[in-house]
């Protein structure tokens, strides 16, 4: 094996070392985020944030705009059936909302969507 040869499976076995470490970072970020928004009302609140996003869309406005409105429509759902407010999950509920809305989109317009 030359020398050069022995540079490149280096480099390839820390940049997969790396991957696999970036991958267990997100493994655990997304772990996290669930926990939260299941404590945090669970599918009342993922629902509540698809349809508010949904509706924040249609309305219009700035992306500040878009988002406070949302805010504003999933607290109201949580405290209308009794849930506690928990602001992490909320922003967390709607950041997936908007993230899913997106893959829609583009799958209803013959993207494809990476999941790998």
């Amino acid at each position: 094996m030359s020398f050069l040869s022995k540079i490149v499976d280096k480099i390839k076995e820390v940049a997969a070392d790396i991957l696999d470490e970036l991958e267990q970072l997100t493994i655990v970020f997304i772990s996290s985020l669930a926990a939260t928004i299941i404590k945090g009302g669970g599918s009342v609140l993922i629902d509540a944030a698809r349809d508010a996003v949904k509706q924040a869309q249609e309305t219009g406005g700035s992306p500040s705009e878009k988002l406070e409105a949302a805010k504003a429509s999933v607290i109201s759902t949580l405290e209308a059936k009794g849930i506690p407010v928990i602001m992490n999950a909320v922003n967390g509920a709607i950041e997936a909302a908007v993230a899913q809305l997106k893959d829609d989109g583009k799958e209803a317009n013959g993207d494809t969507v990476n999941n790998s």
